[in-house]
């Protein structure tokens, strides 16, 4: 790819991966429960999971995307009840190159769509509903400790919740801002252990899941996603060198 030199500076390509849920086009929707399947209230915008108890679904973008760096945003809403027993629900964003591809599906009962250790070979930030926290968890290892509470956040306030996630290669920054009362919460992860993770390799399915547990009846709202792989500074470097290259040769 040639970078073009625009008034003595030369222009990055754009590398915004995907923008928006399309109605589920390019995407590809599994379910473990035997509920009432997720809908879509209008094209940018899923419920992954409704009235039923026990739900458990995911939603996985058909393309691999590469993570060495990435940044990921989308908005959650959260509308019911709280829930029963020990088991958290909430969402979980993830990245796998599991075995089942995108048939990838936590069994239902909680876990955010993620837990019980069926999503392996995966990294995820949970958004847990039910205990108001979140955490970075990998190879569906949910639950155990790990979590933050992300208050004065409150993830079943009902209200929009708009989520970023930012991943240099070693750090992960996650933040949260309440759409009405513009509370928020930040947090850094560790993760340097991403690219083992995953496999090992450079690319990844990228996607959400979602649960419900005992007497839920939640309704999980999903909508403005967007994810954008970043280049390394190396590689913009590179980039940068051959705009020069390129427009010297076209001036000379």
């Amino acid at each position: 790819m040639i970078a073009l030199v625009v008034s003595g500076s030369w222009a990055s390509p754009a590398f915004a991966d995907i923008s928006g849920f399309n109605s589920l086009i390019d995407w590809t929707y599994k379910q473990a429960d035997s509920g009432s399947p997720a809908s879509i209230p209008n094209a940018n915008t899923v419920r992954l999971t409704n009235a039923g108890s026990f739900e458990s679904r995911a939603v996985w973008y058909n393309t691999p995307q590469t993570f060495a760096n990435f940044l990921v945003s989308f908005t959650y809403q959260s509308q019911g009840a709280a829930g029963c027993g020990s088991n958290d629900f909430g969402v979980a964003f993830v990245l796998h190159n599991n075995v089942n591809g995108l048939n990838a599906v936590a069994p239902s009962g909680g876990g955010d769509g993620y837990g019980y250790y069926l999503i392996t070979t995966s990294a995820a930030v949970t958004l847990q509903a039910r205990s108001n926290a979140s955490g970075y968890f990998t190879n569906g290892s949910f639950g155990g400790g790990g979590a933050n509470p992300v208050a004065p956040v409150t993830l079943l306030s009902g209200r929009p919740i708009n989520v970023t996630l930012s991943y240099n290669g070693s750090i992960l920054t996650q933040t949260l801002v309440d759409s009405v009362t513009s509370a928020t919460f930040s947090t850094n992860y560790i993760a340097t252990n991403m690219t083992a993770a995953l496999g090992g390799g450079s690319t990844a399915y990228v996607g959400i899941t979602g649960s419900t547990t005992c007497n839920a009846g939640t309704d999980q709202y999903l909508s403005n996603f967007q994810y954008t792989s970043v280049p390394e500074p190396s590689g913009l470097a590179l980039l940068g060198i051959m705009g020069l290259a390129v427009r010297r040769r076209r001036i000379g």
